[in-house]
């Protein structure tokens, strides 16, 4: 990966940590250059082990950006002078005292705090409150950085507000299981976050505590100089980033967002625990770090690269000459492009689609003060949630996977507001009809065959269309205005597309879970912790020189469709496929007989409700003579009765009720043979007419391959 400047260093940095996060066991063996050449679009990186931490920091200047009436720092200093100006010699007399013991630039926001703080703790706290208990407000800057936590692009957030707007962006995209966050001594102790490469989840870091925890703002003389002891200990450990594979300090990769570096005490932590050769992005209007840091930044080699260096710059000017507001949501946009773009298709990770639409519809440049404000925000958020839903699910949905989502979130604050509202007054509204017993799940369309359940690609038009006009009716009138305009501007994508691309990308969700039922069923499970591990894993088996059967459970069988091309090229002779749902069933047929008649497919229909394991098996499968005489089962009820097995591998997920967030594992040697068996009783439902017994159960034919 030939890197012109920094922020190629940063987007390549970034785009091998995805990798790196999702492939661990790949590198472990050595392969990993291997990995990035089948992955990336470019050329792969010559260092044998090119590891890097990547640390998000965020200042105000990230929240002031999300709604400009959020002060910023020296905004909100000076605003909270004013409130104790009948105290202001005494105050003035203790920021002097600060300055000149401890060193601490009077104009500093944290020095005001401090100086306040002394005469009146009590009221500060009231005040911090009116002016920090924000988390209404959605704004791509903290969606895309919330994405990129998901998605393990970056390995930690270092949050210095004390708003909770950022909290609310990450507690949007990421179940509470798949990260860490740390705001009090308590949190640190209960950490278990070691592995060989890197963290084992994304860490979420509050050095000065949270709005919505009133013990854990810290702003008291004792706090800045003897931070807490877990906390210290966290950033410590994040910053030296020591990995285990290599026993040594990597680069670490500081992205600064909104903030100016002017924490004396995490500055005294990046002096002393620092790796050399790291480096600093600072994305603000204004330099400000380069001078902050002292001396000891040279002398580790540090390099310092501000934003307006660039390809966008965020910085522009109108044609009077007069300076545009910093563009941080369009510098944070083209960094997800340039990331993006490094990947092929088949591996591009989930796109920001939706992260757009919530931005560009219910962002706010006023304060959301007020039970009335909050209680209409929180009507649209779940409107919004909705509509993406309907289409997200491709028109069936069930009542437990709208639950589990962002929509049964914001069902649960709408009902604060309005008790008695349920998931049925929703979907009365939008005028979906009920497809199971008991209220299970609801279909948006007419489905001519029973088992075909899902929208196609072709018939998204007709709905989005139709829908929509639901969807307009009941969220406020200024959403509706920022929807037409979105639609009328034709520098904007329609947000119809941007719907269409959520569509297309399907609604399973890696959402990996480390303490699960997988460590007590399984002897060394292996958690695919993302979308693109999930991705690499299945390819990597099928075109295993030895693999040349495929035994499937999935919904639709429609990513087989996706990967046509790539499974040309494997040796696959026959695939066994169990599907919930026949949507592609004739599609498949069809494709499989035109592209690939050597390969022969048999597939089977399991009804929904009781399809709830989802597994790719990936086996050899060995031609023999049938035994005459004692004909155990019959061909009709197993098809694959000339064949002998040898597993290879599997992948293996739990998906009650179309639950979207699903926790893939990669199974090896004898863990593979459990799901073979979970594979063969499903077969034999979709065949017998009485219920199936662990007798019919033959493993005989199966063996493991330890490969």
């Amino acid at each position: 990966m030939e890197e012109q400047n920094a922020y190629e260093a940063l987007v390549n940095a970034l785009s091998l940590n995805y990798i790196n996060n999702s492939l661990k066991n790949i590198i472990i063996d050595n392969k990993h250059h291997e990995a990035y050449r089948e992955i990336l679009d470019k050329p792969g990186p010559k260092h044998s082990y090119p590891f890097s931490r990547n640390i998000v920091i965020v200042g105000a200047g990230a929240s002031h950006n999300a709604c400009s009436e959020i002060k910023l720092a020296k905004q909100a200093g000076e605003h909270l002078l004013g409130k104790f100006s009948k105290i202001k010699d005494l105050i003035d007399g203790e920021i002097k005292n600060l300055s000149s013991i401890y060193q601490l630039k009077e104009e500093d926001f944290e020095t005001k705090l401090l100086a306040i703080n002394k005469f009146y703790p009590k009221e500060l706290k009231k005040e911090l409150k009116e002016l920090y208990d924000h988390r209404y407000y959605p704004n791509l800057t903290y969606e895309i950085i919330a994405h990129l936590f998901k998605h393990r692009f970056i390995d930690a957030i270092v949050n210095f507000n004390f708003d909770e707007i950022l909290d609310r962006a990450i507690e949007d995209e990421l179940q509470p299981y798949e990260y860490d966050k740390i705001i009090s001594d308590g949190d640190y102790d209960q950490l278990d976050n070691t592995s060989e490469i890197g963290l084992k989840r994304p860490i979420y870091i509050k050095p000065h505590g949270t709005i919505s925890h009133e013990s854990t703002l810290r702003f008291t003389r004792v706090d800045y100089f003897g931070m807490p002891h877990g906390i210290e200990s966290a950033l410590i450990e994040l910053i030296r980033a020591h990995v285990n594979l290599v026993n040594t300090q990597v680069p670490v990769n500081l992205i600064v967002i909104g903030y100016n570096m002017q924490s004396a005490e995490f500055n005294h932590i990046l002096r002393d625990n620092l790796p050399n050769n790291s480096k600093i992005f600072q994305l603000t209007p204004e330099k400000s770090i380069d001078t902050t840091l002292d001396e000891w930044k040279d002398k580790k080699e540090i390099k310092y690269c501000h934003s307006e260096d660039f390809p966008y710059s965020g910085i522009q000017n109108e044609p009077d000459g007069k300076t545009k507001p910093y563009d941080l949501d369009g510098v944070m946009n083209q960094l997800w492009k340039d990331i993006e773009g490094n990947f092929k298709k088949q591996y591009k990770p989930r796109g920001i689609d939706r992260h757009i639409l919530l931005a560009k519809l219910l962002h706010s440049d006023e304060l959301i003060s007020g039970k009335e404000k909050i209680h209409q925000y929180i009507k649209d958020r779940t409107y919004f949630e909705f509509a993406l839903s309907m289409f997200k699910y491709k028109g069936f949905m069930s009542v437990v996977q709208l639950n589990e989502d962002r929509f049964g979130k914001y069902l649960n604050f709408y009902r604060k507001y309005s008790p008695g509202t349920t998931a049925l007054d929703f979907i009365k509204k939008f005028d979906l009809r009920d497809f199971a017993y008991g209220k299970k799940a609801f279909i948006m369309h007419e489905n001519e065959q029973e088992n075909a359940l899902v929208l196609k690609k072709d018939e998204f038009g007709k709905y989005i269309v139709h829908k929509g006009k639901y969807w307009k009716r009941y969220i406020s009138k200024s959403v509706v205005d920022r929807f037409e305009d979105l639609v009328n501007d034709p520098n904007e994508i329609h947000p119809h597309v941007r719907v269409q691309n959520i569509f297309l990308e399907g609604d399973e969700e890696v959402s990996p879970k480390y303490s699960n039922i997988y460590q007590n069923l399984f002897s060394r499970p292996l958690i695919l912790p993302t979308k693109l591990s999930l991705n690499y894993h299945t390819t990597h088996f099928i075109n295993h020189e030895l693999c040349n059967t495929l035994f499937c459970v999935a919904e639709t069988g429609e990513w087989l469709l996706k990967e046509i091309d790539m499974l040309r090229k494997s040796q696959l002779k026959q695939i066994y496929l169990i599907i919930a749902d026949t949507t592609y069933q004739e599609d498949l047929k069809n494709k499989f007989r035109d592209l690939l008649p050597e390969c022969d497919l048999h597939v089977r229909h399991l009804d929904w409700w009781s399809h709830n394991q989802h597994m790719s098996i990936f086996l050899q499968g060995i031609e023999v003579k049938r035994t005459k005489g004692k004909n155990k089962q019959s061909i009709k009820e197993l098809p694959w009765m000339d064949y002998h097995f040898n597993a290879l591998a599997a992948i293996y997920f739990n998906r009650s009720f179309k639950n979207s967030f699903i926790n893939p594992v990669l199974l090896t040697g004898n863990d593979a043979m459990i799901p073979i068996e979970s594979f063969i009783a499903y077969w034999l439902k979709t065949t017998l007419t009485r219920n199936v017994k662990r007798s019919d159960i033959n493993l005989e034919r199966f063996k493991v391959l330890h490969i």
